[in-house]
């Protein structure tokens, strides 16, 4: 019974968790600015929110559709997001990868999350922690 206890318990921990992953954005490139690409099979307009909270952050960042960036931008963010349904839609994972003119990976940010770690938390938390991934908080 005591090892029945201590098992249930162990899968109930692992339900509490949030990661996160990614490497910083080059310090010289926050005075640049940036185009949030949304995802063709994004409906609920991801690339607005991720804009706006880099917009927060003190960086230059507009959204808008494939193939509408303007032309003067220098980075192209693009991400991936992934639902899952646990008696609620919720974001599991989000990849935000920030792109140069040449289409290389200069920076990127993930968050993660179960389940349970997502209760009272919004889509607008996940993006943060991966924004918090990629740019320094330390940062005038």
């Amino acid at each position: 019974m005591k090892f029945i206890s201590i098992l249930i318990f162990a899968a109930s921990l692992s339900g509490c968790i949030n990661t996160t992953d990614g490497t910083n954005l080059d310090p010289t490139f926050y005075s640049s600015t940036y185009y949030v690409e949304r995802q063709p099979k994004d409906q609920r307009n991801l690339n607005e929110d991720i804009a706006d909270e880099l917009n927060k952050r003190g960086l230059n960042a507009t959204a808008g559709e494939p193939g509408s960036k303007p032309s003067n931008t220098d980075f192209t963010v693009s991400y991936i997001d992934k639902w899952y349904w646990d008696m609620r839609m919720y974001l599991i994972e989000l990849r935000i990868e920030v792109r140069n003119r040449n289409t290389e990976v200069v920076s990127y940010g993930v968050s993660k999350q179960s389940s349970l770690a997502a209760m009272g938390k919004s889509h607008i938390d996940v993006i943060n922690r991966a924004l918090d991934e990629m740019i320094a908080s330390d940062r005038d």
